[in-house]
Parts: structure tokens; C-alpha cells; sequence
């Protein structure tokens, strides 16, 4: 199950209305296994992301609790609503629609 808060499951798409891709978003730690693989996974499946690290910035842990109610990490949203919580390659394809 991908944790959604707008959409139903398997509705969302990784694309922005003009065709272009949403910027996906990694909420994610210093030292963490997790996190690791996830951003790696990303990268092998070509998807751009940004990387926040709730460690060193207080806005990105605000925004990761927000998304998520916990800061527990690696989250992964493209949206800001639907997100990835742990990693999970099928899970991961299925929010990005991969």
C-alpha cells in the first residue's frame, strides 16, 4: 500500500499536467542503510530527485512530519501527499508509476 492522503490507491501519476515529471522528494538521515538504497533504486530507475536530510535542516524535518506524522526515514513523495515510507521497490513503482 502506497500512503495516500488525496488520491486512491494506484490513481497517481508521476507526471505534472504539462507531461513533465513532479519532483520527487527524498526525506531521509545521516547513516541510514535505507535511505541509501532508496536513492540508489531512484537512481538506477532514472528518476531526478531532491534530497532532504531532516538531520541537518529543521524546515525538511517539519515538512517530513507533516507529510508522514512521523520521522522515521526514507520518505519518498512526488507530490507531497501520496509518499513511500521505508524502502520498498514495489511500492516505490507504484507511486511513481514506474
Amino acid at each position: 500500500f502506497v500512503y495516500n492522503k488525496t488520491c486512491k490507491r494506484g490513481k497517481y501519476k508521476y507526471r505534472d499536467e504539462s507531461g513533465g515529471r513532479d519532483m520527487v522528494k527524498v526525506y531521509s538521515i545521516n547513516e541510514c542503510p535505507w535511505c541509501e538504497k532508496s536513492k540508489k533504486y531512484l537512481k538506477s530507475r532514472n528518476v531526478d530527485f531532491e534530497e532532504h536530510n531532516i538531520e541537518l535542516n529543521d524546515d525538511d524535518r517539519d515538512a517530513c512530519y507533516k507529510l508522514s506524522g512521523d520521522l522515521m526515514v526514507p520518505v519518498v513523495t512526488a507530490d507531497d501527499k501520496a509518499y513511500v515510507m521505508g524502502f520498498d521497490k514495489a511500492k516505490l513503482d507504484e507511486l511513481l508509476g514506474l
